[in-house]
């Protein structure tokens, strides 16, 4: 069996070609994330970078959906007194306003 011959410009022909398949896999590969650097093998100072950016904004997104879900459960209390409030006795109405007004009052006491 005899060998293939490549004459010198063919086999630089062969040799740029894989370099552009390699680099267009790459292109894809940083298109399909939207990562930069997808391993610390690509560029371990960014890489880290980049993974300690992910988890500071990820703790970050997780108290804001803290404090969120807070807003709303004072939010639903309040909407459910309103809603005691709208029907029925009435007499409980007046006294959730007056314990508000109550300790607004009770505070500018203690400071006069």
């Amino acid at each position: 069996m005899s060998g293939i011959v490549l004459s010198a410009s063919v086999r630089q022909n062969l040799l740029s070609l894989q370099s552009t398949a390699e680099l267009l896999s790459t292109t894809q590969n940083r298109l399909a994330t939207g990562n930069k650097v997808n391993s610390a093998l690509d560029n371990p100072t960014n890489f880290f970078t980049a993974q300690g950016l992910n988890n500071r904004a990820s703790d970050i997104s997780n108290l804001l959906d803290s404090i969120g879900n807070r807003s709303r459960r004072s939010q639903g209390v309040e909407s459910l007194a309103g809603a005691r409030c709208g029907t029925g006795d009435r007499s409980d109405c007046g006294r959730s306003r007056v314990v508000r007004r109550g300790k607004r009052d009770f505070a500018r006491r203690i400071i006069d």
